[in-house]
């Protein structure tokens, strides 16, 4: 009787079983080596061209006037998208015969051409008469302001503060040029008396 190890079709086996076991081995590390490439990618395609620390930037419109000026700890430009990703934004929104409009947050991010601003964490709107007393202050935990339009809205829950109300609710709208506000649900309103 022939042993099993010199039978033809053992040894075919075998060498089957080796180059079966080398194809799985090569097939992993290809897949290994693309999803590390395909992270690499990714990673270059996110990073961004050009950062700074501690910066003030003034934007002034087509007739040279200041529009705003913005500052914070550390701004991001990513190429990929031409957005922006500012941390600790402290905004001052210039407004034709009004007082500037003040709005800080944790975080946001500005659009290709700064129109939009997406503001997240403490987010704060304060509005100031002339003599630097509070007419209306806003605090939500998000909110998507348009710089052109002095507009600003949030879908999430809202604190709204005068000097004569104070308002809660989600989400609102908000047209600072205006002056107008409207609070989407939940609204309690407290008035105070003169």
């Amino acid at each position: 009787m022939r042993s099993l190890t010199r039978h033809p079709l053992a040894r075919h086996l075998k060498m089957m079983l080796l180059l079966f076991g080398a194809t799985v081995a090569s097939t992993w590390v290809l897949y290994r080596l693309d999803l590390a490439s395909s992270v690499l990618d990714m990673a270059a395609t996110n990073a961004p061209d050009y950062y700074m620390e501690d910066f003030t930037t003034t934007n002034m419109d087509k007739n040279g006037v200041p529009d705003y000026k913005l500052y914070a700890i550390y701004m991001a430009h990513y190429p990929d998208n031409d957005t922006t990703e500012v941390l600790k934004p402290n905004m001052e929104i210039y407004r034709s015969g009004k007082p500037p409009l003040f709005v800080i947050a944790d975080k946001g991010w500005l659009t290709a051409g700064n129109e939009v601003v997406l503001l997240t964490g403490n987010v704060q709107f304060t509005e100031q008469d002339a003599n630097g007393g509070i007419v209306l202050q806003i605090n939500t935990e998000k909110a998507q302001l348009l710089l052109n339009q002095n507009y600003a809205e949030t879908d999430s829950y809202a604190s709204i503060r005068s000097r004569r109300a104070s308002i809660t609710g989600t989400g609102m709208q908000v047209n600072f040029n205006e002056g107008k506000l409207r609070v989407l649900s939940n609204v309690r309103t407290i008035v105070s008396a003169k």
